[in-house]
């Protein structure tokens, strides 16, 4: 087990106890005084005061402090704790880890196939694995653990085409209802013990295991961890501020690590000499419109909208911590074709001209656009629609409303309660609506482009919905050219404006954290490998 050291220099010592009181339970103050702590005699630390200032440097304490939520438990699959779920990582492993380009690789399992055409699946489990109770890792936890992710509202949507999953020749297996070629990025879900899932902490196998300990509660290295004498720190420490302090706390190196969703209207911005690292996500944001009526029932029409909207602008000014994107799959991702991406939408130098050959003209010289349909110039007034609810949203509707109206184009923005904004689009009263979807890992877009899907209002289309088909089932080698029809079918119908990918922010201090790379819904999945240095 590696050990850290920091000395703490008097006056600030003498200045912390000086600002004692502040509610918290305190924690020890280097990894040494951890042995006198769990014999009663460790010295407290008192927090910090909600006015301390961030330093460059900040000198905290010397043990490596998460932020939790005490009394929502830690079950991944129930706990209704964003916070304590993201320290769930650290107790459970999966059978596959989700890399940051949306590749994924075996954990969990030895060999795994795939048969009929990406109809099922066979996983063969590693041996060898302990689990916190002393058990080992058996076919039927893992065979538990798919299945209590089938029926919990968490992971339950990811796994929708999952018809059975069994126990064959000693192998796991999973029967899918639809074929799906990349079933396995789906596969980063928490494996439990059988039988523990309804637990507030149900028994995993990942490196740390939960422990209170005297006054602390932390997650504790568990030793029967396969690299337990290699893992980067013996305890990770968990501490209660909540939201009104806990930037103060990681400003003052109190808390070591953060997580922040950064479109999220109620998210917290870390800032001072720290590391952010970012795991890319799978919430799209996009314009959808409706294709029965008006204006937008012209793909033509349709793609000067979508040409319209600045990205990279919405990107950087009005939805913070999003990267902009022209296809439905983020840019992270293997199957982004670039080349269809900087083809798909007009270039502003090349709108006039495109307007024109749309017939969209201002033909009557009031300063709107109009459009010429079965030989009649038709005015047009864009009803866009936008959930009121989150504020990032409001103002990215807002400045895509601006940029449309500097074209000439006559928008009545509307920005609506959930239970009218859902109305709307359920009944069609609308031109084009501000949307948001988290699409699964492996990008299957059924959600959003097929009918019945979630996500998908305004139009219906058999050859798009066989297009999604075909790129979930496709092999290895034929993925690319699946991908590239598809995309291709998209952009020159479309039918959603796909706009921004959001991606979450991972903060701790400077050269405290090395070799960490967090994944889309497990930031401490290599926390095995990773170097911590308090010093």
């Amino acid at each position: 087990m590696k050990k850290v050291k920091r000395y703490i220099p008097i006056m600030l010592a003498l200045l912390l106890v000086i600002t004692g009181g502040c509610g918290y339970y305190d924690l020890p103050q280097s990894v040494e005084e951890q042995i006198n702590a769990d014999s009663g005699g460790a010295e407290r630390t008192p927090e910090p005061t909600a006015t301390a200032s961030p330093r460059p440097r900040p000198e905290g304490d010397s043990v490596f402090t998460l932020d939790y939520e005490p009394g929502r438990g830690f079950n991944p699959y129930s706990s209704e704790s964003a916070t304590n779920y993201r320290l769930s990582g650290l107790c459970y492993e999966s059978l596959f880890i989700l890399g940051g380009d949306f590749t994924y690789s075996p954990n969990l399992c030895d060999k795994w196939s795939m048969e009929d055409g990406g109809y099922k699946y066979r996983f063969e489990i590693k041996s060898g694995i302990k689990m916190h109770d002393g058990s080992d890792l058996s076919i039927f936890d893992v065979v538990y653990s798919i299945n209590l992710a089938r029926e919990s509202e968490r992971f339950s949507k990811r796994f929708k085409d999952v018809s059975a999953v069994y126990i064959s020749e000693g192998d796991v297996c999973v029967e899918l209802d639809t074929p799906n070629t990349e079933f396995c990025a789906l596969l980063d879900i928490p494996v439990v013990k059988d039988g523990t899932g309804y637990d507030s902490i149900p028994v995993g196998s990942g490196p740390y295991v939960y422990a209170e300990i005297n006054d602390y509660v932390c997650m504790k290295a568990f030793e029967g961890y396969r690299t337990y004498d290699t893992l980067p720190i013996s305890r990770f420490y968990l501490k209660n501020y909540g939201s009104d302090s806990l930037i103060n706390a990681f400003s003052g190196a109190f808390v070591d690590l953060v997580v922040s969703e950064l479109s999220n209207t109620t998210h917290l911005e870390y800032k001072g000499d720290c590391e952010v690292r970012y795991c890319e996500g799978t919430t799209l944001h996009f314009l959808g419109f409706n294709t029965g009526r008006g204006f937008c029932a012209k793909a033509t029409h349709r793609i000067i909208i979508s040409s319209a909207a600045d990205r990279e602008l919405l990107s950087k000014k009005y939805v913070a911590g999003t990267v902009p994107t022209r296809l439905p799959v983020s840019p992270f991702s293997r199957w982004y074709d670039r080349q269809i991406a900087d083809i798909s939408l007009v270039k502003p130098e090349d709108m006039p001209e495109y307007l024109i050959r749309s017939l969209v003209e201002d033909y009557d010289g009031d300063g709107q656009l109009e459009y010429i349909e079965d030989n009649i110039v038709w005015d047009f007034v864009l009803e866009f629609i936008v959930n009121k609810d989150n504020l990032q949203k409001v103002a990215a509707a807002r400045k895509i409303t601006a940029q449309l109206t500097d074209m000439g184009f006559d928008v009545k923005l509307l920005e609506l309660g959930w239970y009218e904004y859902l109305t709307r689009l359920n009944t069609g009263e609308y031109d084009m609506y501000y949307g948001e979807v988290k699409l699964p890992a492996n990008f299957d877009l059924s959600e959003l482009l097929c009918y019945g899907g979630g996500a998908c209002y305004g139009f219906y289309d058999a050859t798009l919905q066989n297009y999604v088909s075909i790129f979930n089932s496709a092999g290895e080698e034929q993925k690319p050219q699946a991908a590239s029809d598809l995309f291709v079918y998209l952009t020159d119908n479309a039918y959603i404006a796909p706009l921004l990918f959001e991606r979450v922010a991972v903060y701790t201090h400077r050269g405290v954290v090395s070799n960490m790379t967090p994944s889309l819904h497990n930031v401490f999945s290599n926390v095995a490998e990773w170097t911590i240095d308090l010093s």
